[in-house]
């Protein structure tokens, strides 16, 4: 056996003793009446794994040792220190036991995805994908080396070759999920909601695939798509209280009130210590003047999650109505020191200035707001001048051209937000000088109202 490595799990065994514990090393009395009679490496492997799944890794590390006492060239225990190290918190100290399994017996497939997991998790991704890929020799067909791969190339921004690796690998949910999350962050949404339709068909049931699906709706803004899909879940998972939670994010995120309330009051009564549920039911109350009741609630949903800005921010909102300036004002500054970057939260937050009086504080803060919306307005303004028409066009043209645009502002009047609007436009497949006509007619009244 190698002696600097048997030198560092005796020191490491040591320490780990040397730490209180609340466990005693016993094992059960059929293994140690085994080891007692037949003292082997298998033995002592039973006896160590059997300590690793109680946690008692001291423990579990002590019986490796004895077993590697009796098998100084044993693959499986040095395997099994390496695993009892990743578990235990520590993927540093993992690796060379590890790396010493592999070299004693480099065709087995679990030393290999385990040591890349501890280097993945180190920031060592490169070293990790060369053990994946040396996993996939051994198991061409291996979903965690596949999973691992894909993985680590979207952490490293390749969302190219990810997608070309997750086209080699098997059918499998994971492998699906990490296809749609690269096609995702490569802003290729069509794709990615074509590949999860296209899983979902298989295996309807599959809330992992319906509320990745969702996901993908709602960053195209087809909020209708994403409520049917999320209604459909929810009606077939009435126990589960994830597909619950997700058709009432899509419901308050659509902007249907009249549905989303009942189901609102209904979750929240059944889990009334739930911060999705509180935090939720604290917006429809809002939305609907109850601002006492929404203050209750959304009092104890910044309890639950404190660095949630929004919970902050609708809680200020709530507070300003119900004529507590000092208080909405503490709200919108934590919202703020928190990443809030939405301009209706300084916006709100220069009222409250100006209901204590600090008239200054509020103009810097209205001031910024409104910069802010200009400087949106401009980026599709300066988009449009460089697509300026060459003809003029027909009359029929010009009026079947102002219909549409008639349609789009129906549509675009229907969402409750700002954010919502611009990122709706900004994925239409539409000339820069209609989602100028767009923006401008709804934006003007908020910066006047500055």
């Amino acid at each position: 056996m190698h002696s600097g490595l048997l030198k560092f799990c005796l020191a490491l065994a040591a320490a780990l003793a040397a730490t209180p514990s609340t466990f005693a090393c016993t094992a059960p009395k059929v293994l140690e009446d085994k080891a007692q009679a037949h003292p082997d490496a298998d033995i002592f492997a039973d006896i160590g794994t059997w300590f690793g799944d109680r946690k008692q890794y001291d423990c579990a590390l002590e019986a490796f040792q004895k077993g590697l006492k009796l098998e100084p060239g044993s693959a499986k225990l040095y395997y099994l220190i390496g695993l009892t190290l990743y578990a235990s918190g520590h993927p540093d100290e993992a690796l060379q036991p590890l790396a010493k399994s592999i070299y004693l017996m480099p065709d087995v497939l679990k030393p290999h995805l385990l040591l890349a997991s501890a280097m993945d998790q180190l920031q060592r991704r490169e070293d990790a994908r060369r053990e994946w890929s040396a996993a996939l020799r051994i198991d061409s067909k291996s979903i965690e080396a596949f999973d691992g791969i894909a993985k680590s190339l979207i952490a490293d921004g390749d969302y190219a070759s990810a997608i070309e690796v997750l086209r080699e690998g098997p059918g499998n949910e994971t492998l699906t999920l990490d296809l749609a999350l690269a096609y995702g962050k490569g802003n290729m949404l069509d794709k990615a909601a074509e590949v999860l339709t296209q899983a979902l068909q298989k295996t309807p049931s599959s809330f992992a695939l319906t509320s990745a699906l969702v996901t993908v709706y709602v960053r195209q803004v087809h909020y209708q798509d994403a409520v049917h899909l999320a209604e459909k879940q929810a009606r077939l998972h009435p126990a589960n209280l994830d597909a619950q939670r997700l058709y009432l994010r899509v419901l308050v995120l659509d902007g249907d009130s009249a549905t989303a309330r009942p189901v609102a009051r209904k979750l929240l009564a059944a889990h009334p210590h739930d911060f999705d549920f509180l935090y939720l039911n604290g917006i429809l109350e809002n939305q609907e003047g109850k601002y006492p009741i929404a203050r209750t609630h959304l009092q104890e949903a910044v309890k639950l999650n404190p660095d949630y800005y929004n919970a902050r921010y609708n809680l200020g909102v709530a507070l300003l109505e119900l004529k507590d300036p000092e208080g909405a004002r503490e709200q919108f500054e934590k919202a703020l020191e928190l990443g809030a970057t939405e301009p209706e939260v300084r916006f709100k937050y220069a009222t409250a200035l100006r209901n204590l009086g600090q008239t200054d504080k509020a103009r810097n803060n209205s001031s910024y707001t409104r910069n802010r919306y200009r400087r949106m307005r401009s980026a599709p303004c300066q988009t449009a001048r460089l697509h300026k028409p060459t003809r003029r066009w027909s009359r029929g043209r010009r009026k079947r051209r102002s219909r549409t645009i008639a349609k789009l502002w129906k549509r675009l009047h229907r969402m409750r937000t700002w954010r919502t609007r611009w990122r709706w436009l900004s994925t239409r497949k539409a000339t820069p000088r209609e989602n100028v006509r767009l923006w401008n007619k709804r934006s003007r009244p908020i910066l006047d109202s500055l």
